[in-house]
């Protein structure tokens, strides 16, 4: 499955507005209009992988799945650089004309820069 910017990105947004300090949640039971359960599922586990969400993965032979906590300290700064809308098209835009994906490892190394050249 290809991990798109737009699906993490709603994840965290997701996870922010409905995870709390006694709430955890199993991936497979968030439902975002136009995702499937897959696409939740398989960018929760990047998500929890790369350490923007506590969480902890559960897989067997017959499913795979994340149980989802919170958003870590980096998840809160990495969203909220991606929060507004202005700034998410024109760091895709900017992205794109530089041939790079918006992947959580780019974005958080090139972000500061791209907004400071922007002026956003």
């Amino acid at each position: 499955m290809e991990c798109k910017p737009e699906i993490l990105r709603e994840v965290l947004m997701w996870c922010e507005k409905n995870l709390g300090v006694n709430t955890r949640v199993m991936s497979k039971d968030i439902q975002i209009e136009g995702l499937t359960s897959e696409q939740i599922i398989y960018h929760s586990i990047l998500l929890v992988g790369a350490g923007y969400i506590e969480g902890k993965r559960v897989a067997s032979f017959e499913f795979n799945d994340v149980w989802l906590v919170r958003l870590t300290l980096d998840g809160h700064q990495f969203y909220d650089t991606l929060k507004s809308d202005t700034t998410w098209k024109h760091l895709k835009e900017y992205l794109e004309k530089m041939g790079l994906q918006a992947f959580p490892e780019i974005v958080k190394y090139l972000l500061p820069i791209i907004v400071a050249h922007l002026g956003l």
